[in-house]
């Protein structure tokens, strides 16, 4: 896959690019910003020692105290995705020019992209206020060929096998590397771009349920939607309606249905315009200049734009649009489960008292929607003084980034649990243990998406714990 880092970047194509192995990086030495540097006053980082430091005029250190000492975090490392999208978009960062890196720097860090050599960056250490300090410098030690890198192995040897020189960077350019948002923004590109597509499904999966329990459809009338003046509202009423695959009502099932199902277009609606608002925050940030100093007019000007208190904001907010996705589908699971909403057999079992049905998975999907509870909340206000108090307000957006990735990480196995139900009952309908569904039983399978078409149903009691890991597999990967 080609990626241009001098052209714009989205979320859409970070998400997609971060999941790909092979990546051609085109013009990596191009820049946009070509000002030549005048050094007519005293810069940060080069005259001055770092953060809290900055009274002091810096002596004979090197450019590696910077990365050396930044080498503090701790914790699982991010994974092989999370570190690719944090490369690229670092990379696009410094082609814009304005942190004044040598061709050489952007050319072997598009090198390291190209060969998918990975460095081992820590998950806990960013407080996202100098931006992502801890785990960024260890991109900028890999420049210089040390360290360690995904899956294992050292950085060295990987580059002497491709053929990559490791380079010296400047003091300029060791803090260009390390000083910016870009693990924030790039691990909040993921989470929002898995969330469009799991907002999708679950869309797609309600219409589906509709179908199936044959619902009135008024709930998504174009001129009733139009009515709350909300286009996201309005797509996702689109989306579930042109889901059903039959216009058949079962006119003996209530005029209105439970929230989860009626309200759906509001309420994934609701998911949708919001997340559309912070995909665009991301988008922005994504294509903007986090760094300090930064070269403008022909002089370095200081100031905080390493900072991420939007992208907290932005992915807090995808957080606790995941857990509301993730508690619609938990409450059509259990709508479906309770033959008093369904009028389906309890727990979709086959054979009510010698079968269990998906008693275990509707365990399961209560639990999973407990552990999305307990990682909600606002974590961009989680901010605590440090670095001597210079740093008196952080805004923690890599905490709150990979939070969110986590509650994808949920939604997705709650969908996985839904397919799985969702085939429990076609083959209930086929097999004529459900008689009130409108739709037909021959060929019913061919309407349903293959992910649920392709399920083995559960006849007699199994596990289906595999089934519920390889879904969430192919939702995160979007292979569906």
């Amino acid at each position: 896959m080609k990626y241009f880092p001098h052209k714009n970047l989205n979320v859409t194509l970070l998400e997609r690019l971060s999941r790909v192995k092979k990546i051609q990086v085109i013009d990596k030495a191009e820049i946009s910003n070509l000002e030549p540097v005048q050094k007519l006053q005293s810069i940060y980082g080069i005259d001055t020692g770092y953060g809290p430091f900055v009274t002091f005029t810096k002596g004979n250190s090197s450019p590696r105290s910077l990365i050396d000492h930044l080498n503090s975090g701790i914790g699982v490392p991010l994974s092989v995705q999370e570190t690719r999208a944090a490369m690229i978009a670092r990379l696009r960062v410094l082609t814009l020019g304005y942190s004044r890196v040598s061709i050489a720097v952007l050319k072997t860090l598009g090198s390291l992209i190209e060969n998918d050599i990975l460095p081992v960056m820590p998950s806990i250490g960013s407080l996202g206020a100098s931006g992502d300090l801890i785990p960024l410098s260890r991109i900028a030690a890999a420049l210089q060929g040390e360290g360690d890198r995904l899956p294992s192995g050292k950085i060295k040897d990987k580059l002497i096998s491709n053929g990559i020189l490791p380079i010296s960077l400047t003091d300029r350019e060791a803090l260009a590397v390390s000083n910016g948002v870009s693990v924030s923004a790039a691990c909040a590109a993921i989470a929002a771009g898995r969330a469009d597509y799991l907002l999708e499904k679950t869309e797609l999966y309600t219409g589906i349920l509709m179908a199936l329990l044959g619902c009135r459809r008024q709930s998504l009338d174009r001129r009733l939607i139009g009515l709350k003046n909300n286009r996201g509202m309005l797509k996702s009423a689109e989306n579930i309606g042109q889901s059903i695959f039959s216009q058949k009502e079962n006119n003996t099932r209530p005029l209105q249905e439970v929230y989860s199902i009626r309200c759906a277009p509001q309420i994934l609606g609701s998911i949708r315009e919001q997340l559309d608002f912070q995909k665009n925050v991301i988008n922005n940030e994504l294509n903007a200049i986090s760094d300090n100093p930064v070269y403008v007019g022909q002089q370095f000007l200081h100031g905080g734009n390493f900072h991420g208190q939007n992208l907290a904001f932005a992915a807090d907010v995808i957080n606790m649009i995941c857990l509301q996705g993730n508690l619609t589908i938990e409450r059509q699971i259990t709508a479906i489960c309770n033959p008093e909403v369904s009028m389906a057999p309890l727990l979709l079992s086959n054979a009510p008292g010698n079968s269990a049905g998906i008693a275990g998975a509707e365990l399961t999907s209560t639990a999973i929607l407990a552990q999305g509870r307990s990682i909600a909340g606002m974590h961009s206000t989680f901010s605590i003084p440090a670095n001597g108090l210079n740093q008196d307000l952080v805004p923690m957006s890599l905490l709150s980034a990979r939070k969110a990735i986590e509650q994808t990480e949920l939604w997705s196995a709650q969908l996985a649990i839904y397919a799985i139900s969702l085939r429990q009952m076609a083959m209930l309908i086929e097999t004529k243990k459900i008689d009130f569904s409108p739709v037909k039983r021959s060929n019913l399978l061919q309407y349903l998406p293959s992910e649920i078409s392709e399920l083995e149903p559960v006849v007699t009691d199994r596990g289906t714990h595999t089934d519920i890991q390889e879904l969430q597999t192919g939702f995160l990967n979007q292979k569906f």
